[in-house]
């Protein structure tokens, strides 16, 4: 579950774990285990890398 964040399988699942509305979809992890350790609320997430 964690590895589709780490490395998306495609872009559609890539998708899917991103955030709606600012608010983070999984619920279960922590913001800090964000894929570049940042919240999952920020501009900056929505934006990629």
């Amino acid at each position: 579950k964690r590895a589709a964040f780490i490395a998306p399988q495609s872009e559609s699942q890539a998708a899917a774990q991103k955030p709606v509305d600012g608010k983070r979809i999984d619920t279960e992890t922590p913001a800090s285990e964000a894929p570049d350790g940042s919240k999952y609320d920020i501009p900056a997430f929505l934006r990629g890398k």
